[in-house]
């Protein structure tokens, strides 16, 4: 006899969303049943039917349970039904999970379904929209709020908002809401202007949400500009500006135009005027309008509120133009390229081709102006070149047109930036052939450059090698030349090349590989000046040559009786100094003479002069030649009064070629020998310019000058 249980399972709940089925096979499930839950809790009517006489107690389990979740069943084990309780967690993640039933009575075992669908608790979202609106102070605006509900929420939500501005109110409506609701914000004529973020907040039994929107409210008011800032007419003709009315915070009123600064004999007018948004200015000149530059300032008033604009009126008689330069200034490493942009300044109607050129730029600098000639504008091209000297560099650009020429002053400026420089010394070395020699390498930063330099030379003989020592060096370095005896006679210039980063510089030397040794010699200087009774010296220089190193005795031939000559030390091996001593019955005039040293067979001379100069005189010298200052400054130069031949009169100095403007003090005046200051005071009016100027100085019958150049920026 074959016994079958029959098991299935209903929800307690009074909605029913979920059918039971009874199947007759025991290979499939009894019954299945689909429960939604949102609560703690839920249970659900599990039944057992018996057939075939059955009537034995089934013991009842379930699986498929989610995370947090648990189950019992009363009573278990069941002869005819049971209730499954099912409780989950807080934490039991929200989804639909199939619970399988399982009831079993001895060897007989059968199923049913069930579904679990855990939802989240009931809530609800708040938004708003737009996020910002932006009124005038007085007016008012709106924003739709929105409630979202979820878990099945379905209550009404009651709205407030926080953050207005004072004189402001707002108003929800509806208010509760279930679904939407408009807030409505009125501001007064008196809230100040700003950006408020207003706060909503919505609450439903214990849940509150918020959500943020920003009021903006601004005070009406108007910009005023006009276009273009300045206009060149000529006399007798009309200049046309356009004024441009800016509204804000919600202005719409109408604006009333007026003009001030006009020149004699000139009217304008504005159409419209009054204007809300915009309006055209127009300025007739007359012939008899003065020219010169004009500014204008154009006014506009609507209510209590006013606000100006500037203009220039510039009228000319005649066509002309003028040169500007931009940048004036400009400092760059020798060896690099800078530009600068020059433009022409009509004025006048001047419609003319300019061609330019350039003057002042200094040695190993190229200028190249291009498009030349040009009507509007041109580029100033400077390549220099790495040799080119540190310094300041005045230098002027020239316009030309027909018979109109003008120019504009700029200034360049090399070696400001970090660099450093070579320099080799000796110069010149001489060995012959087996024997080596050095040379020093100096290296000389600007700038604040501190880097390590690396060496290498070129231009070496066959059969010769050279070493540095350090190799990078910081500050100076020596550099050995090995020649063997196969290195060929001959004169080398070599190529010192040192490197530091991106900075690439050179230096010279020579080297040369010579035969016998012998020497060479040379005074310093070559002609000197004294007063009969006086004395002078000369510097007697002896070069050896191919490793010479043997004394060398001095003689002096071709001096008159009244001179004598003396040599220390003599004989010499480096140096030695000649003494000329005159007597006071000398003739005045220039006496050519004749040194000659002599070492073993070896015989060299060199010709010197002595000038006996009669009558006392002085010589007069300023520095620096080049001073550029801005209008509205000082500077000073140094004078220097030198006596020659026992001069020892108080000298006058005087200064002509400064502009107006200008105040040039000299202290002391009259001079004695030695230094004098030159202070120069600039007044903020006197015209800016490169002015050459010159320093005279008068006494004792003589009368020298010296010059210098003062710029004022």
């Amino acid at each position: 006899m074959c016994i079958r249980d029959r098991l299935h399972a209903d929800d307690y709940r009074d909605e029913r969303i979920a059918d039971a089925y009874d199947l007759g096979d025991a290979d499939r499930p009894v019954s299945y049943t689909h429960l939604d839950v949102y609560k703690r809790q839920t249970s659900y009517n599990v039944s057992v039917t018996g057939s075939g006489g059955f009537s034995s107690a089934v013991t009842l389990s379930v699986s498929g349970l989610p995370t947090g979740a648990n189950a019992s069943f009363s009573p278990n084990p069941a002869t005819g039904a049971s209730t499954l309780s099912v409780t989950t967690g807080a934490t039991t993640p929200t989804a639909s999970y199939t619970l399988t039933i399982t009831g079993t009575s001895g060897s007989l075992t059968h199923t049913t379904s069930v579904t679990l669908i855990v939802n989240s608790a009931p809530d609800f979202a708040i938004g708003a929209t737009p996020p910002t609106q932006t009124v005038a102070a007085g007016s008012g605006t709106t924003y739709n709020v929105s409630l979202t509900g979820s878990g099945g929420f379905s209550s009404a939500v009651t709205l407030s908002v926080s953050g207005l501005p004072t004189g402001a109110n707002a108003s929800f409506s509806p208010n509760p809401a279930t679904g939407a609701s408009t807030l409505s914000v009125t501001t007064g004529a008196t809230t100040a202007s700003g950006n408020y973020t207003l706060t909503i907040t919505g609450t439903s039994g214990t849940l509150t949400h918020t959500t943020q929107v920003m009021l903006s409210i601004q005070t009406p008011d108007f910009t005023l500009s006009a276009t273009p800032p300045s206009q060149n007419v000529s006399a007798g003709t009309n200049a046309i500006y356009s004024i441009a009315i800016g509204p804000s915070g919600g202005f719409s009123s109408a604006v009333n135009l007026t003009l001030t600064g006009l020149p004699a004999n000139t009217t304008y007018s504005f159409s419209p005027n009054p204007s809300t948004g915009g309006s055209t200015l127009t300025v007739s000149t007359t012939a008899a309008t003065p020219s010169g530059a004009f500014p204008l300032t154009v006014t506009g008033t609507s209510g209590s509120l006013s606000h100006s604009a500037g203009i220039t009126l510039v009228v000319g008689s005649n066509p002309d133009f003028s040169l500007a330069l931009a940048p004036a200034n400009r400092t760059i490493l020798p060896g690099s390229i800078t530009t600068y942009g020059i433009t022409v300044q009509p004025t006048g109607g001047f419609a003319g081709s300019v061609s330019f050129s350039v003057s002042g730029l200094p040695n190993g600098a190229l200028g190249i102006l291009s498009p030349n000639p040009s009507a509007t504008s041109a580029t100033l091209t400077v390549y220099t070149s790495a040799s080119a000297a540190n310094g300041t560099y005045p230098f002027v650009i020239t316009g030309t047109s027909g018979n109109l020429t003008r120019t504009v002053p700029g200034t360049l400026v090399l070696g400001s930036g970090p660099d450093y420089s070579l320099a080799a010394t000796p110069q010149v070395q001489s060995v012959i052939p087996g024997a080596n020699t050095s040379y020093s390498i100096s290296i000389t930063g600007t700038g604040g450059f501190a880097s390590a330099v690396s060496f290498v030379v070129s231009g070496l003989p066959a059969n010769t090698t050279a070493s540095f020592s350090p190799n990078p060096a910081n500050g100076s370095t020596t550099l050995t030349v090995n020649t063997t005896s196969t290195t060929p006679l001959g004169s080398y210039p070599l190529t010192i090349t040192g490197t530091s980063g991106a900075l690439t510089r050179l230096a010279s030397a020579t080297l040369n590989v010579n035969g016998p040794p012998d020497f060479s010699i040379s005074a310093g200087p070559v002609s000197q000046s004294v007063t009969p009774g006086g004395s002078t010296t000369y510097t007697m220089t002896i070069t050896p040559v191919n490793g010479f190193n043997g004394p060398v005795s001095f003689t002096a031939n071709g001096l008159p009786s009244t001179a004598s000559a003396t040599f220390s030390p003599n004989p010499a091996s480096g140096a030695s100094t000649l003494t000329i001593t005159t007597t006071t019955a000398i003739q005045t005039g220039t006496y050519p003479f004749t040194i000659t040293g002599t070492s073993g067979s070896l015989t060299h001379s060199t010709p010197a002069s002595l000038t006996v100069a009669s009558a006392p005189d002085f010589g007069l010298s300023m520095t620096p030649p080049f001073q550029s200052i801005p209008r509205g400054s000082l500077t000073m130069f140094s004078l220097t009064v030198t006596p020659m031949a026992g001069f020892s009169s108080p000298v006058s100095l005087s200064v002509t070629g400064l502009p107006n403007g200008v105040l040039a003090i000299i202290s002391p005046n009259p001079a004695p020998s030695g230094a004098v200051t030159l202070t120069i005071w600039t007044s903020y009016t006197a015209p800016a310019g490169s002015y050459p100027f010159t320093v005279t100085g008068t006494g004792g019958g003589m009368t020298h000058s010296t010059g210098a150049t003062l710029v004022l920026n």
